[in-house]
């Protein structure tokens, strides 16, 4: 046995929208949406809940009452729900009502379950009083059946002396899967105690039931199922299984074993209800395939909490609320009320209108109408925020925004008495202003191609404006325009640099707002190639050296960052980082040089130059003069050189020591005897080698210088 026992849930979400369908602005809510449409019947049931208290069912996509219409037509009709009273079962009312809705709440899923409400009331022509309904709706995907509990509250009125029954009625006007005719049937169960009315079609029925041929060739069946027995209840035509005695009686009958165009209509009773009191009851509506397919499935009625409630009076915590708009539909948590006084025995709605300002329902906000006061003791105030007003963000730049909140008199529930602070301006505060993403600076070279420059922004419907200075100067075809900047080839005829500073406004489409204060500014910048030449360090060399040359590249104009360099030697090409480069160069060596800066800007090749190669030379000297001599004497000495060059250099040396003063090509010296004469030669011809160089020695004999003497020797005579 399946046993559904729902409980209801302390917090409802009311949501108010733009379709009216009751006094109150209601609208139809729609369980599970993308069902009841699969050929297979695999997907369960949709069902459309108007404020009426009427329900669409839909199956194969098609509503499954007359006419068979495809949703969403015939949305605002289906199963009616009316409403009949009488007081101690001897005073009874004639009139069928509908139901005023003054709160509906939307269709909220929560994994396979769904649910719904619609409270409002009734008011009875006995007492001239209102009751107060509430119809909560469940249903669990795929089930064929959902289940309504029916609350019904008497009022809170004094003047509410005599007990009223609520007599309710479901009339439903059978187009099982889409096509017309049925037959009726009934079955009561002993375990558990619950009595099923409804109709179904045979397989055999494809013919001559109704719809004739266009039935289809499968059982199927409808049906309300109750915790009980229903008090009455009836199959036929559309007018006469309405029709009801003096008592609000429908005639108990059905035709089980005749296939017509009927439909079933039941009565169900809430009471006698006495003063504040609450009485509820749960019907399953079902649309399955073989019938008695629901038979094991129970219907458990509601535990209604014991005790009479006592009003409770609710007011606005201030009279003024704000919040960021934000960029998308969010709820809003500023809005509170406070709730103070009495004692509520169940849960109460509390119902608002929102209006005025210069917000725009359905376009800055959305709400519904109630807010669910849960039971509980009031005698100190509590705090609520509201949960039924929804902020409708956007991307667009607005300004502020404001509407007004007010609570609704207690016509919809008189347990709820207005405070003095019962009205309110809510204030929508954008958070859009308009803004853009900055383009990057640009540094182009005479002659790129520049790809169209796209302006972009967070924001949605964005349009743009732009102006340039030197526009024209650096290649875009004009100075000013709008939308995206266009591809242009970069323009520089100069030596300098030159920048042209872009500036963009935005705006958006839809927006008031100036877009002066979001402008964003960059510059493209096109310079000129680098200006470059080189020189050589020495720019001649001797041949057979081996000394390296350095070249040096100097950049007289143009970017000089981050430069390349690409040395031609001989024949040869080398890239570099750096503006020196040396190399060995032989005979007739030319050399050139380009450089590429960072923006690949690229020089022209400078001409070629010449590194000048001489042909080697080899100096020699040697010297002359007395190698032997007497003491005392001077000798000159005499050097004979080769190669020398111009301007040879020359310096003495005895015994291996300069003498100074001695560097020209003879030397004039009073040697000792053993003294070593030597010179050496510097050459000033090019590409000497060696230089400098050394004579050979001159060993010097030196003798003595011999002084004669005499002696005289006297003989005596």
């Amino acid at each position: 046995m399946k046993i559904y026992n729902f409980i209801k849930k302390a917090v409802l979400l009311f949501f108010c929208c733009q379709m009216a369908i009751s006094a109150f602005g209601q609208a139809a809510q729609t369980i599970n949406p993308d069902g009841g449409a699969s050929s297979l019947l695999d997907d369960g049931l949709k069902v459309v809940v108007n404020p009426t208290g009427y329900l669409s069912v839909y199956r194969l996509n098609m509503a499954q009452y007359c006419c068979g219409n495809i949703y969403p037509n015939g949305a605002g009709n289906g199963v009616r729900l009316t409403f009949r009273f009488d007081q101690n079962g001897t005073n009874y009312s004639t009139s069928d009502l509908l139901i005023t809705a003054c709160a509906t709440t939307p269709a909220e899923q929560v994994g396979n379950d769904w649910t719904t409400s619609i409270t409002g009331y009734v008011t009875s022509p006995l007492s001239g009083l209102q009751f107060y309904i509430t119809m909560n709706f469940f249903y669990t995907y795929p089930d064929k059946y959902f289940l309504v509990d029916y609350y019904v509250r008497a009022p809170h009125n004094p003047s509410y002396t005599i007990p009223e029954t609520v007599h309710l009625y479901l009339d439903h006007d059978s187009y099982i899967l889409g096509k017309d005719g049925s037959r009726s049937y009934r079955y009561v169960g002993a375990s558990p105690a619950s009595e099923f009315v409804g109709d179904y079609r045979l397989v055999t029925d494809d013919v001559g039931c109704g719809g004739g041929a266009n039935n289809p060739q499968y059982p199927s069946h409808h049906g309300f199922k109750i915790s009980g027995s229903y008090r009455s209840y009836y199959s036929a035509g559309y007018s006469s299984r309405n029709t009801k005695n003096a008592t609000g009686m429908l005639s108990n009958t059905l035709s089980p074993g005749t296939c017509i165009d009927d439909g079933i209509a039941v009565e169900f009773t809430i009471g006698p209800l006495s003063l504040g009191q609450t009485g509820v009851k749960r019907i399953m509506h079902a649309y399955g395939e073989n019938q008695g397919e629901f038979n094991s499935i129970d219907v458990i009625d509601p535990i209604v909490p014991p005790g009479v409630s006592s009003p409770v009076t609710v007011n606005f915590t201030t009279a003024t609320y704000s919040e960021q708009e934000g960029n998308s539909s969010h709820p809003a948590t500023t809005v509170q009320i406070t709730v103070g006084g009495g004692s509520l025995a169940q849960d109460q709605v509390v119902s608002f209108t929102a209006s005025g300002g210069t917000a725009v329902q359905g376009t800055d906000y959305s709400y519904v109408k109630g807010f669910t006061i849960p039971a509980g003791t009031y005698t100190t105030p509590q705090t609520f925020t509201l949960n039924n007003f929804t902020i409708l963000g956007n991307q667009l730049c607005q300004s502020n925004r404001t509407f007004g909140i007010s609570i609704d008199p207690n016509i919809c529930n008189d347990l709820i008495i207005l405070g003095s602070s019962t009205s309110a301006t809510f204030t929508i505060i954008d958070d859009d202003p308009l803004s853009m993403d900055p383009p990057s600076a640009q540094t182009y070279c005479p002659g790129n191609a520049v790809s169209v420059t796209t302006f972009t922004s967070s924001l949605p419907n964005m349009t743009y404006a732009w102006s340039a200075t030197n526009g024209t100067a650096i290649g875009l075809p004009a100075n000013s325009g709008t939308g995206n900047l266009p591809a242009f080839t970069a323009l520089n005829t100069g030596a300098a640099a030159i920048a042209a500073t872009i500036t963009v406004t935005p705006s958006q489409t839809g927006s008031a707002c100036s877009g002066a204060s979001a402008a964003q500014t960059y510059v493209i910048t096109v310079i000129p190639p680098p200006v470059v030449s080189v020189s050589a360090n020495p720019s001649s060399v001797c041949s057979g050296g081996g000394s390296p040359v350095t070249f040096t590249a100097t950049v007289s104009s143009g970017s000089t960052t981050a430069m390349t360099y690409t040395w031609n030697i001989a024949g040869s090409s080398t890239t570099t980082s750096s503006n020196t480069y040396s190399a060995t160069v032989t005979g007739g060596s030319t050399y050139s040089v380009h450089i590429v800066n960072s923006n690949g800007c690229v020089s022209a090749v400078t001409a070629p130059q010449t590194v000048t190669v001489t042909a080697g030379v080899t100096p020699t000297i040697s010297i002359s003069g007395a190698t032997a001599t007497c003491s005392g004497n001077s000798e000159t000495y005499t050097a004979s050189i080769a190669n020398g060059g111009s301007s040879p250099g020359y310096q003495w040396l005895v015994n291996g020591s300069s003498v100074v003063g001695e560097t020209g090509s003879t030397f004039v010296y009073e040697p000792e005897n053993g003294d070593i004469i030597t010179c050496v030669l510097t050459s000033s011809a090019a590409c000497a080698a060696p230089n400098p160089v050394t004579s050979f020695g001159l060993t010097m004999m030196v003798t003595p210088t011999l002084t004669p003497s005499a002696t005289i020797i006297g003989v005596p005579d």
